[in-house]
């Protein structure tokens, strides 16, 4: 008994050194291992920040380089002109129009401008029809809202030329309209899908149609009045705050355009400089009357430049005010709810439809 009763005591003796020297110790090893943990965690906070932004960095990099691509790879449209347009017209055209018919595999775009395939209805209503667009033309067409309001602003209108006339949204619209329509392209295909969408609308027989150089045609075509939207470069434009009236060769429009016809409608990009187009109008010797601000869906969509010829090039004629013309898209539900790859096989079966024609 007292053996036992030595070694409980032991014991007790033992563990109560125990406890005094964790009591000791605890407060030390609790701030060390709280400070290697603190430590660790905010490295790796640190690495995955990191890397993740270097993810969204690679990502922004490989967009930027498709818009890159998606530019200089382009079906010979007067879609890339810039203000040597005249000049350089032809031959960037020849030089597209072989690479994309060489063996070079053009980028998949299509992830960036299916957007505009939800659209497709707003574009055109008899879009089941048959329809045909490139994947340019999807972002290039006006809606076709717009083109039926450019158009009741030419009624009665005996001959209009579009000198970029692109898949025909506009012409379509003004041919219901007008006695007669020139629509020019200089790419070939554009006009084949011109043809092609006005025979869908019943209007074939009242436009004439022409594969040329509209700085070239100035001789050869006449009309009361040029309605056209000139190319504005692509989606990129928007991202812009302002962009002058030499980004879409406007001077040379002008300056060709009046020798055509004694008045023009442009549709041209919101985000234009006005006092700028003012003044390239005086200094071509046109009147700009009017401008209206196009708002699609209380959205500013684009603008309308009603234009006049100008004998009297000292005179100078300010815009005093700008009109705000407000336009509605029925919402379509079904065009909203689709996949990807319908838009893919609509763009092949266009490409074949092309290659059978061009």
């Amino acid at each position: 008994m007292l053996i036992n009763e030595v070694g409980v005591r032991s014991n007790r003796a033992k563990n109560i050194s125990n406890d005094e020297h964790d009591d000791n110790i605890t407060p030390l090893g609790f701030l060390v291992s709280n400070f290697i943990v603190a430590f660790i965690s905010t490295i790796i906070l640190g690495f995955t920040t990191l890397f993740f932004i270097i993810y969204l960095a690679m990502i922004r990099i490989i967009k930027i380089d498709n818009a890159i691509r998606r530019r200089d790879v382009v079906s010979g449209t007067p879609a890339q002109v810039n203000g040597e347009r005249s000049d350089t017209l032809e031959t960037v055209g020849t030089v597209s129009r072989d690479i994309t018919t060489s063996n070079v595999a053009k980028p998949d775009t299509s992830n960036d401008t299916f957007k505009y395939w939800k659209r497709r209805l707003s574009l055109f209503t008899k879009f089941e029809e048959g329809i045909m667009l490139d994947e340019e033309s999807f972002y290039s067409v006006c809606p076709e809202i717009l083109s039926v309001f450019i158009a009741n602003q030419c009624n009665n209108v005996k001959v209009a030329v579009d000198p970029f006339c692109g898949a025909g949204g506009n012409i379509i619209q003004l041919a219901k309209l007008c006695d007669k329509v020139i629509a020019v392209d200089i790419d070939p295909k554009k006009i084949e899908l011109a043809k092609h969408n006005a025979s869908i609308y019943g209007v074939y027989q009242k436009i004439e149609f022409i594969v040329g150089d509209f700085f070239k045609l100035e001789n050869e075509i006449r009309g009361d009045v040029i309605v056209t939207s000139p190319p504005w470069g692509g989606p990129s434009y928007s991202r812009q705050s302002v962009i002058g009236p030499s980004a879409i060769a406007l001077d040379k429009i002008l300056e060709v355009g009046k020798k055509i016809a004694p008045k023009m409608l442009l549709h041209l990009p919101k985000n234009l400089d006005k006092n700028e187009c003012l003044q390239t109008g005086i200094e071509t010797g046109v009147k700009i009357c009017k401008i209206e601000n196009v708002l699609i869906d209380r959205y500013l969509n684009s603008m309308l430049f009603y234009i006049r010829s100008n004998n009297n090039n000292s005179v100078r004629h300010d815009v005093h005010k700008l009109l705000d013309i407000h336009l509605h898209n029925s919402f379509h539900k079904n065009e909203r709810c689709c996949k990807i790859t319908a838009y893919r096989s609509y763009l092949k079966n266009v490409e074949k439809f092309l290659n059978s024609r061009c």
